[in-house]
């Protein structure tokens, strides 16, 4: 039996814990990071309200933890997305710092609505690795 892929969510707020959320019902372990700690201290509780909301498994928050230090976070994921600011310094600079912590083969996703992907992730080493995945 194969394992369910590792996921990290970076972005805790609107997009992002509504992104670990449906990972975590797909029965994937989702570690989410944010640079904002209210963000992440609040995720599991909106996760929760959401699955009451949507009459949907209440456990899955369980398979969401979250994590203070971005490479943490992404250390051991199979899959990473952002959901942060629609700012492509910032996305750029986050992607350079998460591709020092992953394999190689780890995919790198951008929830961009209106960037383009190439363009966010230009500087890395594997951008063969690295959609764009608007939710």
């Amino acid at each position: 039996m194969s394992r369910k892929a590792r996921i990290a969510v970076i972005g805790a707020g609107l997009m992002g814990h509504g992104l670990a959320q449906v990972f975590a019902l797909g029965g994937h372990d989702v570690a989410i990071t944010d640079s904002f700690a209210a963000n992440l201290d609040t995720v599991k509780a909106r996760i929760s309200a959401n699955l009451a909301d949507l009459g949907d498994d209440a456990n899955a928050v369980n398979r969401v933890t979250p994590v203070g230090d971005l490479a943490a976070a992404v250390r051991d994921a199979d899959f990473v997305v952002e959901a942060v600011l629609e700012d492509l310094p910032l996305k750029q600079t986050l992607f350079g710092n998460i591709e020092k912590h992953v394999r190689p083969d780890t995919i790198l996703a951008s929830n961009t609505s209106v960037i383009p992907i190439k363009k966010i992730m230009e500087g890395l080493t594997h951008r063969e690795h690295s959609p764009g995945t608007h939710w």
